[in-house]
């Protein structure tokens, strides 16, 4: 796999002197290479929006930002997140990588801090990764942010927002090669068959593989052929849409699969 070397410009410490550049993290160039990930696991949330989450950041090795955009304030709201990719030009790459440097993520191979635990409970925990050419660096933290205190994943983090919201590029609707769907036995309360529509597919969603955790419910990654009949059906659908093979109707937890994903137990 071809890498490239990044090279960061970094201040002299000393007298205020001129910049000078000095070898920065080498890291996989692919557009299947995430080079960084930014996600959130556990809090007080329903058991699907865990199995199912969407990492708050992700950035691919071929430069690319991928992340949620807003979503309208309606309800039901649409059953796909809004996710969106925005590309980054060298010099938003450079400092981007300047800001991964200034955490301490490559000097690290994993960190977990929970002290919060003792004051917050139910929050979720922040868990920051970085792959480089010396492996994966993991930096957890159990809620980040709901304190007053300062933390060098919130700059990282802040970084981050800050590109997704430039408008040096703006950011498209990221197109996906599938989607991670995860299915759970249902019927909609009372006479609302309104809220029923056919499943696409000709296979049983659930026939699918149970996650491991939770028996009952069922997660498929969706490609090829099958994607390209069930996207848009998903695209159309919102929160509440209940889905019905033979007699049989489902729930589902929807997101696009992500660069490096090839199943549902993949992060």
């Amino acid at each position: 796999m071809k890498r490239i070397l990044v090279g960061l410009a970094l201040m002299a410490a000393s007298c205020g002197g001129a910049a000078e550049p000095v070898p920065g993290p080498e890291v996989a160039d692919g557009p299947d290479d995430v080079v960084l990930a930014v996600e959130l696991e556990g809090g007080f949330v329903p058991v699907e929006v865990n199995l199912n989450r969407m990492p708050r950041f992700l950035v691919t090795g071929d430069r690319r930002l991928i992340f949620e955009g807003p979503v309208v304030a309606i309800y039901p709201g649409p059953l796909l997140p809004n996710v969106l990719v925005r590309p980054l030009d060298e010099a938003e790459w450079d400092t981007l990588l300047s800001a991964i440097v200034s955490t301490g993520l490559p000097e690290i191979d994993r960190i977990e801090e929970r002290e919060a635990e003792a004051t917050v409970a139910d929050a979720p925990t922040t868990v920051v990764t970085f792959r480089d050419e010396a492996g994966e660096h993991v930096h957890s933290v159990y809620a980040l942010g709901l304190d007053e205190n300062s933390h060098p994943l919130l700059d990282l983090i802040n970084h981050l927002e800050a590109l997704a919201s430039s408008g040096r590029e703006p950011a498209a609707p990221y197109q996906p090669d599938g989607f991670r769907v995860l299915a759970i036995g249902a019927a909609p309360a009372g006479e609302a068959e309104e809220l029923i529509v056919p499943w696409p597919l000709e296979v049983d969603p659930g026939q699918w593989p149970e996650t491991p955790a939770i028996p009952d419910f069922h997660c498929e990654a969706v490609t090829g052929e099958q994607a390209a009949v069930l996207g848009p059906a998903l695209q159309e659908a919102h929160q509440l849409t209940y889905w019905r093979f033979g007699n049989a109707t489902y729930r589902l937890a929807a997101r696009p699969l992500l660069p490096s994903e090839t199943g549902c137990g993949d992060s």
